[in-house]
């Protein structure tokens, strides 16, 4: 809608963007990242090191390792919160 509003159209990007932004570092667990991704509504997470960003993590990046991988993936809710286990 902003695209084609003419009132804030040539507004800067600063007056729009988010500066609560949550990030991770490189050396974070793709369970941690999987956590965030669960907890809030994010579908990208900005990777940073020392203050500069490295790169991006997508929900889809983890979907597609998830995927692709032998490992065992837990759910990222359980280990924050493990009474939601489902009893076996």
């Amino acid at each position: 809608d902003v695209v084609f509003d003419p009132a804030v159209r040539n507004q800067p990007v600063s007056a729009y963007m988010a500066t609560d932004v949550c990030s991770v570092g490189p050396d974070e667990t793709l369970n941690r990242a999987a956590q965030l991704f669960a907890l809030y509504d994010f579908r990208r997470l900005p990777v940073v090191e020392n203050g500069k960003l490295v790169g991006i993590l997508s929900r889809r990046d983890l979907m597609n390792y998830a995927l692709t991988t032998s490992e065992p993936f837990s759910d990222p809710l359980v280990d924050l919160v493990p009474s939601l286990a489902p009893i076996s």
